[in-house]
């Protein structure tokens, strides 16, 4: 019989005190990793994440620097994966597909698209994490749109698509009363 580790012994007794509160099963193994993909992750609650960082934020740097923080971050998170889609044979339209449907996988939200040319896209974000994040912190609908990380992802994936830079918009969202939440992205005009 193989000896327990003190990581793994210390995990186990966490994870049966979880027990006593929940029926669920745990996220995370015994040494407290939650492996999917053949990847490491971590679980962060919608109160806590992304509402509570992007205020933090807005109370260092402004509305504005956040924003693009975020906006930014699902650039990079949109190029990666669907360079990585690309990398296994799904090329244009091909990729911008596999990579959205990674939204619905991942908790962010299932995500339709309604226009997909090289001139332009249009997506509808339903349940999108970041209006979800907004309204688990708040009791009244946003003035302007929330969803900064998913405009990234979906700039980025259509500017892999297209091979050119792209710009994206949202133009409704969830958290300001809206029935879904919706990107346009067009080619950027030089």
């Amino acid at each position: 019989m193989m000896k327990m580790s003190k990581v793994d012994e210390i995990g186990r007794e966490a994870l049966e005190l979880y027990k006593s509160l929940t029926p669920e099963p745990a996220l995370a193994n015994e040494s407290g990793v939650v492996e999917r993909l053949k990847q490491d992750w971590v679980v962060l609650g919608l109160r806590y994440f992304p509402y509570q960082l992007k205020k933090i934020l807005s109370e260092i740097a402004g509305e504005e620097i956040t924003a693009d923080c975020f906006y930014k971050f699902g650039y990079g998170c949109g190029k990666e994966i669907c360079n990585r889609y690309v990398k296994l044979g799904k090329k244009g339209k091909d990729a911008v597909i596999f990579t959205i449907a990674g939204s619905t996988y991942f908790g962010w939200g299932p995500v339709e698209i309604v226009e997909l040319t090289p001139e332009r896209a249009i997506l509808k974000v339903y349940n999108s994490f970041e209006a979800r994040s907004y309204f688990a912190n708040n009791k009244e609908e946003a003035s302007k749109p929330q969803c900064h990380f998913f405009r990234g992802v979906a700039t980025a994936t259509c500017t892999v698509s297209w091979s050119t830079e792209g710009e994206g918009k949202e133009t409704k969202c969830l958290a300001m009363g809206d029935e879904f939440c919706e990107f346009i992205i067009t080619p950027k005009k030089y």
